[in-house]
C-alpha cells in the first residue's frame, strides 16, 4: 500500500510538472516585443516587465485602456466584451512608468487574446453601422422631440394627462423600453403614451415645473443594442410642465 501511494504521488508530481505554466521570462518577452518593429520606446524596463508579468499570469482576458470609461462609447466596449475581453480604464494622468507597465501588459495580453480568438481577433473592437447604444437614444434631439410631441393637460389639482403625438418620429424599439414615473414607480410604455395616460403630480413637480421619467434599460433587448457592462440601469427624461403650471 505504501509503495502504491509513493508511486501515485510521484506520478501526480510528474503530471503537474508537465502541465505547469513555464515561468515568466521578461528578457524573452521584451525581445519579442522589440522584434515587432512598431514599438514605443520603453524608459522603465522594470515597469514594462511588471506589466507583462501581470498579464502573463492573468486568468482572464483584458486590455488596459488609457482614458476614462465615459470617453469610450458603449458599442466599442460591447465589441470587446462580447468576445470575453474586458477593458480596464486607467485614467489619463499616467506616469512614464505606468505607461511602460501598460505597454508590457497589453503586449502580452494581446498575444493571449490572439491565441484565444484566432481569426476572430481581426474583428475585435469593431461593430457595424446598425449598432447603437444609449448615447444614441437619449440625445438632445430626442429630449427636444419628446417634449415637443407631448400634449399635456391638467385633469385635477394633482393629476396631468399626457398624450404622445407624432410617435412616428421615434424608433420602433422605443416600445420595448419600460418607462417609470420617478415619483411613484408607476410603469407604462411608449404605446401607452400614444394612447394617452394620467399621471400623479407632486408639489415639487409644480414648483420645478418639471416631471421626471425613468427609461429602464435592464430588460431592453434589441438585436443591435450594445449592452455593455457598467451602463446605467435607467436614463432620466424630463417632462416640461411650464405650459400647464
Amino acid at each position: 500500500m505504501k509503495q502504491f501511494l509513493a508511486c501515485f504521488l510521484i506520478t501526480l508530481c510528474m503530471c503537474r510538472a508537465v502541465v505547469a505554466q513555464p515561468s515568466f521570462n521578461c528578457d524573452e518577452t521584451f525581445l519579442n516585443y522589440y522584434k515587432l518593429g512598431t514599438v514605443q520606446p520603453v524608459s522603465d524596463m522594470q515597469a514594462f516587465c511588471n506589466g507583462a508579468e501581470e498579464a502573463y499570469y492573468a486568468g482572464s482576458l483584458m486590455l488596459k485602456w488609457q482614458g476614462n470609461i465615459e470617453e469610450v462609447n458603449s458599442c466599442t466596449r460591447f465589441a470587446y466584451e462580447k468576445n470575453n475581453v474586458q477593458l480596464v480604464f486607467t485614467g489619463n494622468n499616467l506616469t512614464p512608468a505606468q505607461l511602460d507597465a501598460m505597454e508590457g501588459f497589453n503586449f502580452v495580453m494581446t498575444g493571449k487574446i490572439k491565441q484565444q480568438l484566432g481569426k476572430k481577433y481581426d474583428e475585435l473592437g469593431t461593430f457595424g453601422p446598425m449598432y447603437f447604444g444609449p448615447e444614441n437614444i437619449f440625445t438632445e434631439t430626442f429630449y427636444s422631440n419628446f417634449n415637443n410631441s407631448l400634449v399635456i393637460t391638467k385633469t385635477g389639482n394633482k393629476q396631468i394627462h399626457l398624450k404622445l403625438e407624432h410617435a412616428h418620429v421615434f424608433p420602433e424599439y422605443m416600445n420595448k423600453i419600460t418607462i417609470e414615473d420617478k415619483d411613484n414607480g408607476q410603469q407604462f410604455s411608449f404605446t401607452d403614451l400614444e394612447k394617452g395616460l394620467t399621471l400623479e403630480i407632486t408639489g415639487q413637480n409644480i414648483s420645478e415645473k418639471m416631471k421626471l421619467l425613468r427609461f429602464l434599460l435592464n430588460d431592453f433587448n434589441e438585436p443591435f443594442y450594445c449592452k455593455a457592462s457598467s451602463l446605467p440601469n435607467a436614463f432620466i427624461v424630463w417632462v416640461d410642465l411650464k405650459k400647464v403650471f
